[in-house]
């Protein structure tokens, strides 16, 4: 059987996990899913990081109403993380002759 596809689910402003209760009770089997909490951090650039920090490394994403809002932050912030790990891995260490990163562990 193939894994389970890790499912983020973002609710809309003043609403709850109550919100995906039939998603998840229909997806429950085929995806991993968490319900992402918006209600610590007061700008949606805080929200998403918050997000994204204890998001699994792949993951798929829906949002409702704000939490769409909140999805295309995480996704906006997730896409500059992701050039900005590219970059370094590319960028050549002082001395070297290859494109290394040692903080990034790139060989």
């Amino acid at each position: 059987m193939a894994e389970a596809t890790n499912l983020v689910l973002v609710p809309g402003l003043l609403c709850t996990k109550a919100l995906w209760a039939p998603q998840l009770a229909a997806l429950g089997d085929i995806a991993a899913m968490r319900v992402a909490d918006h209600t610590r951090h007061d700008s949606m650039a805080a929200i998403a990081e918050s997000i994204l920090a204890v998001a699994p490394e792949r993951f798929a994403l829906a949002g409702l109403s704000m939490g769409g809002f909140i999805s295309f932050e995480i996704v906006r912030q997730a896409a500059a993380a992701r050039d900005q790990a590219g970059s370094a891995r590319h960028q050549r260490a002082p001395g070297s002759a290859g494109a290394t990163s040692a903080a990034l562990g790139a060989q």
